[in-house]
């Protein structure tokens, strides 16, 4: 159960307003803490566009801005500073699957789960679906809405099994879908050009709660180097983590003892491969550095459980968010 009485949370508000003054003071800051708040600000675009910052292109950090000999008469810009549309956020109150109920209530029926696609021929007058277990399907149109990750695995492995052999034993990678005849010239170099992202959830539970209790989310900078992980000794002296995360806190929002760490781009690469166990660890070790914690004696004993999302290493969906390159 969580540990937690009403004089506490009265003592964590008081602390809340502390954090509080002190995101509203930023600009009075040290000049030593001026590198690790821009530093910060860098990571929160990386969170946005769900890659790292090497990794985005350089108009996507500006707005759409016309140039003076094509203006328009139109001061309306499509998009913010941020490379986003303008406009609010929404969400739906019970989640998307109130988008999709009344569409299963008349598709539900055509729909086969455990069934997936490994080829797609073109014919004459239909399209010809084969699935891995040997389900023929002909249609009379197909619409590909694979991820973005698999298609281009599809496309790696098609050229891979023409270069490597021309045998019909080849096994083609689970995810993968087997085009006849093959994407066009211009689709291939479409897909070529764009990336699927690193985008890693920790979601991590305890029996107390240590962190703000009224903020939605929490930006947390460590300035030295993490201590190494008792579980991993290869990581590297940024904790393989970085220096900078962005905390999601349920407890605010859904009043459950859990935060959600994002691990973005390097960070989330980092973690591929990786045991929840090690992942969860570093995780640990962020928190102690940036919130003078002590790891042994605190986190770990307030540490109650631990979920990562792993889309990456998905064969369905390999990564997160796509952009260009």
């Amino acid at each position: 159960q969580l540990t937690q009485s009403s004089e506490w949370i009265r003592d964590r508000s008081s602390n809340d307003k502390m954090y509080s003054a002190a995101a509203a003071n930023t600009i009075m800051m040290p000049d030593s803490l001026v590198p690790l708040v821009t530093g910060f600000y860098r990571h929160l675009i990386e969170c946005w566009h769900g890659t790292s910052a090497s990794g985005l292109q350089l108009h996507e950090f500006s707005a759409h801005v016309q140039d003076d000999d094509t203006d328009t008469g139109s001061s309306e810009a499509t998009f913010s500073d941020e490379g986003d549309f303008y406009g609010p956020h929404c969400t739906m109150k019970k989640g998307m699957q109130t988008v999709l109920e009344p569409l299963l209530a008349t598709a539900s029926p055509c729909i086969r789960l455990k069934e997936p696609v490994s080829r797609i021929q073109r014919q004459k007058n239909t399209i010809r679906l084969e699935t891995t277990s040997g389900m023929i399907v002909e249609a009379d149109y197909c619409v590909v809405t694979v991820p973005l990750g698999c298609l281009a695995e599809s496309i790696r492995s098609e050229t891979n099994s023409t270069t490597e052999s021309q045998s019909h034993s080849h096994q083609p990678l689970e995810g993968t879908i087997h085009f006849e005849p093959s994407l066009s010239v211009e689709k291939i170099q479409a897909i070529q050009h764009m990336d699927m992202g690193c985008y890693r959830k920790v979601f991590l539970t305890f029996h107390r709660i240590f962190w703000p209790i009224k903020e939605a989310f929490l930006g947390l900078v460590r300035s030295k180097p993490s201590r190494a992980s008792s579980l991993d000794n290869t990581i590297d002296n940024d904790g393989g983590i970085g220096n900078h995360l962005l905390i999601d806190n349920l407890w605010a929002c859904k009043g459950l003892p859990c935060i959600e760490a994002v691990l973005i781009g390097n960070a989330a690469n980092w973690g591929t491969g990786k045991s929840d166990e090690v992942i969860c660890d570093a995780v640990l070790h962020f928190l102690a550095d940036a919130m003078d914690l002590d790891y042994a004696t605190q986190l770990k004993q307030w540490y109650a459980d631990c979920h990562i999302t792993r889309w990456e290493e998905d064969p369905y969906s390999r990564g997160a968010y796509s952009g260009y390159r």
